[in-house]
């Protein structure tokens, strides 16, 4: 379904309708339905057996047919996306697969993001796989984020970082009165953000860890919330069936509570287009991040791999920075990034939008606060040396913040005035 049409396919069909054209899922899981409507044309249907079609490349945040390079190294099989997103429905669920096509009365998923992005389309498939019917949005805003959920009584949420932090911070009044739980993915919501949506809307926030190349790792669902398995400030616990490992630069297992990278068994993903960089070893995945399991299989995440800055030999991870950052009133938004330093090698440096409490004042006393309150809270070699004050963080198509725009913005120096 679209966004503004109520139809509902009949004979257990599920539609869902987008400019030019209609998608039809059967009940018939072996073979994918596709319905062209061309406007102001006739209709063709095609029949694609599953079997001729097991896989697409990986490119950047979305997929294309691997058909069109014929010497690409990357595969994502189709057969192990049906595999995390069973095993994802069984533990939201409770019990295993298949499940029936929803009753009319229940009402369809919402899918914010956008069909480009990986995200946006595990969120429609596995809306389908769990029976429910699907309404796309043409693009995310939160006002008619808040219209469509009424229209709909919509009973969940599916969305980014980014998506909770302006539905927190809209400046009109927003009403979310169906919706009963948010799953958030794709990054880290701190927790000044989610105590600040969670009461201006009386929903629970519950987290899903995971990626394209590596699956649903980990998460939180109701059932934990009832049960009181869950633990604030973690990515979740490890699905049923899901293979984790937690490994150290030299490829040892590290053991309970010790930091490393994580690695996945998946048989989601062979690797990346045009890269050379092997992400795959004997079936497992790594995810370029960094965290630990605990005695509970619960995964807690400290950073990604790559945005590790190194200042004198000391390890420094954005999201703690950015968290001590985001406790001080006048901070809307912040990214913090490594600088070119000569003697340190890297510097942290934060990059601001100011929040309307900051309004007159100057950036040079913003940023002399902002470095104070580091100091303060952190250990010397963790504190911001330089703030940055911009109307706006950059950020890429789906949403997210782009750390290599932001990190571009840093290495200029041009400190706050």
């Amino acid at each position: 379904q679209d966004a503004h049409s109520p139809e509902r396919g009949g004979d257990g069909a599920r539609r869902a309708r987008d400019i030019g054209f209609v998608v039809e899922i059967g009940d018939d899981r072996r073979h994918l339905g596709r319905t062209f409507h061309r406007p102001g044309g006739s209709r063709e249907r095609i029949g694609i057996p599953i079997h001729q079609r097991q896989s697409g490349a990986l490119s950047g945040e979305g997929t294309r047919d691997a058909e069109a390079d014929a010497g690409s190294r990357a595969r994502d099989d189709h057969g192990g996306t049906l595999e995390t997103m069973s095993k994802l429905a069984a533990a939201s669920r409770g019990k295993p697969g298949p499940y029936p096509v929803a009753p009319p009365q229940l009402p369809p998923n919402l899918v914010l993001l956008p069909l480009f992005h990986s995200g946006g389309q595990q969120a429609m498939l596995f809306s389908y796989h769990a029976g429910r019917a699907v309404v796309l949005a043409e693009r995310f805003r939160a006002t008619t984020t808040a219209q469509l959920a009424t229209q709909w009584q919509v009973d969940n949420l599916f969305l980014l970082p980014t998506m909770v932090y302006d539905l927190a911070h809209h400046p009109e009044p927003l009403e979310l009165p169906s919706v009963r739980s948010v799953l958030v993915a794709g990054g880290a919501v701190d927790h000044e953000l989610r105590r600040r949506f969670e009461q201006r809307f009386r929903i629970p926030i519950l987290t899903n860890y995971g990626s394209t190349e590596i699956g649903h790792v980990a998460g939180w669902t109701a059932a934990d919330l009832r049960a009181g398995r869950w633990k604030p400030g973690s990515a979740g616990r490890v699905y049923p069936g899901v293979d984790v490992e937690i490994r150290d630069d030299a490829g040892r297992v590290c053991s309970e509570g010790e930091d490393g990278e994580l690695w996945v068994r998946s048989s989601l993903t062979r690797g990346y287009v045009g890269s050379d960089d092997l992400v795959v070893v004997d079936g497992w995945v790594r995810s370029g991040d960094v965290g630990h399991l605990d005695a509970d299989r619960v995964l807690w995440l400290v950073g990604r791999k790559r945005e590790l800055i190194k200042c004198g030999g000391f390890q420094v991870w954005p999201a703690e920075v950015e968290d001590a950052l985001r406790s001080s009133p006048q901070v809307a938004q912040v990214a913090v990034v490594g600088a070119p330093d000569e003697r340190l090698g890297e510097v942290p440096v934060a990059v601001v939008v100011p929040s309307p409490a900051a309004a007159g004042l100057a950036h040079a006393a913003l940023a002399a606060s902002l470095i104070e309150l580091a100091r303060a809270q952190l250990a010397h070699y963790k504190a911001i040396r330089r703030v940055i004050v911009v109307p706006n963080l950059p950020r890429t198509a789906a949403g997210k913040v782009d750390r290599a725009a932001v990190a571009a913005v840093a290495a200029q120096g041009n400190p706050a005035k």
